[in-house]
């Protein structure tokens, strides 16, 4: 894998979802909403 370069932004929606585009340098804009999952996670 190739490293890469970029910038973006991210912010935060009334729902609380997290609405976003990540940019890379001579690549690809990729846009992205995350949401918390409803599932709980634990440490092994």
């Amino acid at each position: 894998m190739e490293p890469a370069g970029g910038d973006g932004w991210a912010e935060l929606q009334d729902n609380g979802s997290l609405e976003g585009e990540i940019c890379l340098v001579n690549g690809d804009d990729i846009p992205f909403i995350a949401r918390r999952s409803d599932i709980s996670s634990t440490a092994c």
